[in-house]
C-alpha cells in the first residue's frame, strides 16, 4: 500500500513541478530583456544612419558649391542659400531626385565655419579691387575646410554605426552566455533534484532528507516534498 502511495506521489510531483512554467518565465524575462537591447541599437543605428545621408548630401552640396566659386565671376546669391542650408536646414533636391529636409547643423566647428563663409560671402558682394584675390583665396580656403569637416563627421558616425552593431553582437552573446548560466545554475539543477528526490521516494526511500544545495528558487516546493515525506514514513 505504501508502495502505491509513493507511486503516486512521485506521478503527482512530475505532474506538478514548475518547470515548464519557470523556463518560460526565465525564457519571456531575456527574450524582453534582448528584444529591448535590440530595438535600442536598431533605433540608435537607424539615427545615426540618417546623419550619414544627411552628412553625404551635404558633401554633395557643398562640392556643388565649391564649383559655383571657382566660376568667374562667382554667384554670390546661389553661394549663400547653398550656405544658409547647410547651417540652418531646409529643402534639398538630390541628383537623384529625392527630396530630402536637411537638419540644422549642430556641430560648433561646423557652424563656426558655415558662419564664416557666410561673412566672406557678404564681404565678397561688393568686394575693394586690393582685397578681391584675397577674399577668394579666403572663400576656397574656407570651402575646403567645410568639405574636410563634413567629410570628417560621416566618417566618425559611420564609425559609430559599426560600433553600435558590434557592440549589439557582443552584447546579446553575452546576455545569453549569463542566461544559460542562470538556468542551468538556479533552474534546472534544482529541478533535476527535485525529479531525484521524487525518484527516490518512488523507491521506497522515506528516510533521507529533501534538501535542495544549488538554490532557493524552489525551496517552497522543497518544504512541502519534505513534509510530505515525514507524513508517508508516519
Amino acid at each position: 500500500m505504501e508502495f502505491i502511495r509513493s507511486k503516486s506521489v512521485s506521478s503527482w510531483a512530475r505532474t506538478t513541478l514548475p518547470a515548464s512554467a519557470v523556463r518560460t518565465r526565465t525564457g519571456l524575462i531575456f527574450l524582453v530583456g534582448i528584444s529591448v537591447l535590440v530595438l535600442t541599437t536598431l533605433g540608435a543605428t537607424y539615427w545615426i544612419n540618417v546623419l550619414i545621408k544627411q552628412d553625404t548630401q551635404k558633401i554633395i552640396l557643398l562640392e556643388h558649391l565649391q564649383t559655383q566659386l571657382l566660376a568667374t565671376p562667382p554667384q554670390i546669391l546661389p553661394l549663400e542659400q547653398g550656405l544658409h542650408i547647410l547651417l540652418d536646414g531646409g529643402e534639398l533636391i538630390t541628383d537623384t531626385g529625392e527630396k530630402l529636409e536637411l537638419l540644422p547643423e549642430g556641430d560648433p566647428q561646423l557652424v563656426e565655419t558655415l558662419q564664416k563663409g557666410l561673412s566672406l560671402l557678404a564681404d565678397a558682394r561688393d568686394p575693394l579691387p586690393d582685397h578681391a584675390l584675397e577674399l577668394k583665396t579666403n572663400l576656397e580656403l574656407t570651402f575646403d575646410r567645410l568639405l574636410q569637416l563634413f567629410e570628417i563627421h560621416r566618417a566618425n558616425n559611420l564609425g559609430m554605426a559599426r560600433g553600435m552593431y558590434a557592440a549589439l553582437f557582443l552584447s546579446i552573446t553575452t546576455f545569453l552566455l549569463i542566461g544559460l548560466w542562470f538556468t542551468e545554475e538556479f533552474i534546472a539543477k534544482p529541478l533535476e533534484e527535485l525529479v531525484q528526490i521524487t525518484d527516490r521516494i518512488a523507491g521506497g526511500d522515506l528516510d533521507t532528507p529533501i534538501e535542495l544545495r544549488e538554490s532557493d528558487e524552489f525551496k517552497e516546493l522543497a518544504t512541502g516534498f519534505e513534509a510530505m515525506r515525514l507524513e508517508l514514513r508516519e
